[in-house]
């Protein structure tokens, strides 16, 4: 038993001499920190009162690490009075801008005790943000400080740079910032144990999940809560092989991009908290064109597929044509429903004038009033004669039965193109104006008075030769002489010609001598 005693002697005087040592001597745990930036020794830098020192600093561990303090410098005159602000930002997202990140701490206007010359200020109230989390940095997260100094005396605040680094000075609150020649501001960190799990909440609110191959990629709408601007993953899976990369949709910064039709689950995550959405990539076919104007709706189909699956229009989707009557741009929607509800996608197509070919001027017809030469109607499939479609008629030959015209066809409104067609028309009681087929001549147009009756010789041509008809007076038309056999230069006489409607002949034309 006695030795056992002195064995607990021993053990009882190194505890108490372990005990003597923690209490009368401390352990400078900062011994175990990391410490970005640095506090400088070279003088002759000064800002205004109101202006800011700042420092960017970069987690280069491969650990977490929690943010303890920040330190700088400045030149104390005795007669002045110094106060600072601090501002700690985490991850800052504009390069040589501390203040670009989310605000994550503040310590307002807090006074400097007063020193004769070098003053090196401690900030060590950095540890938890305002909201009492603790600022932690992932490996290469970053963090931004800003401090302003305001002082009573007027002039310039002196501080201190390094040789070396790259700190931050701008001259007021709205001012820019620019480089310093050094690091003005040292940050002390401390591994923090386990992940900084501190995002509660994240959230994928992309503008769409229903994408069409070949449009521009789909922000992804990421938020998160608390807003700490951590690098959260976003992958993109096959749904049938959820630790599968997709070959459907790829991640392109905070966008989703479709890459080929087909389906894809796309997920944000920090930690255990995370988000995820399915997205759809449809590949549409048609409307094709131009097409010709009909006078009807044009409707060209649309296929869409999503992947190898073509999707059914009326279940998945319906279409909504616009504007696609007369020739222009006509539009057709494809509007989803279903699963694909809220998808919608506009495309363009041509409706061109209709044409006239020849082929329809042959199989149309005509009517014309050989009097006045007019087609008087005209048909040509389902065309409006006066709205689609022109048509004149010119004589080119005729016989004392019949007269042969050509009919020239022309697009008008909607339609272009055209064509000619002879077209003969047959003599019938009364159908023919004789004028269509000759032309009615005087042989004399002068004669001396003889106190008898002056009967001048009517002479007819044939309207296509020119070629003199000698007995077309003997059998289709009757002619009249007007008037007395007097001498009068003041009244002219007459001889009236009239188509014989037993001869198939019709119109009349009077001749003065």
């Amino acid at each position: 038993m006695v030795k056992y005693k002195d064995y607990g002697r021993k053990i009882l005087a190194v505890l108490l001499a372990v005990a003597t040592v923690l209490t009368t001597s401390s352990i400078d745990l900062r011994a175990l920190a990391a410490e970005y930036g640095g506090i400088g020794d070279i003088a002759g830098h000064t800002i205004p009162s109101g202006g800011y020192l700042g420092e960017i600093i970069t987690n280069t561990k491969n650990t977490n690490q929690k943010v303890e303090s920040v330190q700088f410098k400045i030149f104390q005159d005795q007669n002045a009075d110094y106060m600072y602000t601090a501002y700690v930002y985490e991850n800052p997202t504009e390069e040589g801008n501390p203040q670009s990140g989310v605000l994550r701490k503040t310590i307002s206007n807090v006074s400097i005790d007063p020193a004769q010359g070098e003053n090196k200020i401690t900030v060590d109230d950095i540890g938890n943000g305002d909201d009492g989390k603790p600022i932690v940095l992932t490996s290469n997260e970053k963090l931004g400080v800003a401090i302003m100094l305001t002082g009573t005396v007027q002039g310039e605040i002196p501080y201190y740079e390094t040789g070396s680094g790259s700190g931050y000075i701008k001259n007021s609150t709205n001012a820019s910032w620019v480089e310093a020649e050094g690091d003005i501001i040292q940050v002390t960190t401390s591994d923090s144990q386990g992940e900084p799990y501190d995002i509660t909440e994240i959230s994928l609110n992309p503008d769409t999940t229903i994408m069409t191959l070949g449009d521009a990629d789909v922000d992804l709408g990421i938020t998160y809560e608390p807003n700490y601007k951590r690098n959260i993953s976003v992958e993109s899976k096959k749904p049938s092989a959820p630790s599968e990369p997709s070959d459907v949709v790829s991640i392109v910064g905070s966008k989703a991009h479709a890459v080929k039709s087909g389906q894809a689950t796309v997920t944000a995550s920090y930690g255990t908290v995370s988000d995820s959405k399915q997205f759809y990539v449809l590949e549409n076919t048609g409307p094709g064109g131009p097409f010709a104007y009909t006078g009807q709706e044009i409707e060209p189909e649309v296929t869409v597929k999503c992947g190898e699956t073509t999707l059914t229009k009326g279940t998945d989707y319906v279409l909504n044509y616009s504007n696609n009557v007369n020739p222009g741009t006509a539009k057709v929607t494809i509007s989803g429903q279903g699963t694909y509800k809220g998808y919608s996608k506009t495309y363009s197509y041509t409706i061109e004038n209709g044409s006239i070919n020849q082929e329809m001027v042959n199989n149309g017809t005509y009517t014309i009033n050989t009097k006045t030469g007019e087609v008087t109607s005209a048909v040509i499939g389902t065309l409006k004669y006066g709205t689609d479609f022109t048509a004149t008629a010119e004589p080119i030959s005729s016989t004392i039965s019949s007269v042969t015209y050509t009919v020239t066809v022309r697009g008008k409104g909607n339609y272009t193109g055209g064509g000619s067609k002879g077209v003969e028309v047959s003599t019938t009681s009364g159908t023919i104006d004789f004028t269509a087929v000759v032309d009615a001549e005087l042989q004399d147009t002068e004669f001396y008075y003889t106190g008898e009756t002056i009967a001048p010789k009517v002479l007819f041509y044939d309207k296509s030769s020119g070629q003199q008809v000698d007995d077309f007076a003997d059998n289709n038309v009757s002619i009249k002489y007007n008037g007395d056999s007097s001498a009068s230069e003041e009244d002219p006489k007459s001889v009236t010609i009239t188509g014989r409607s037993d001869k198939g002949y019709s119109g009349s034309v009077t001749l003065y001598y």
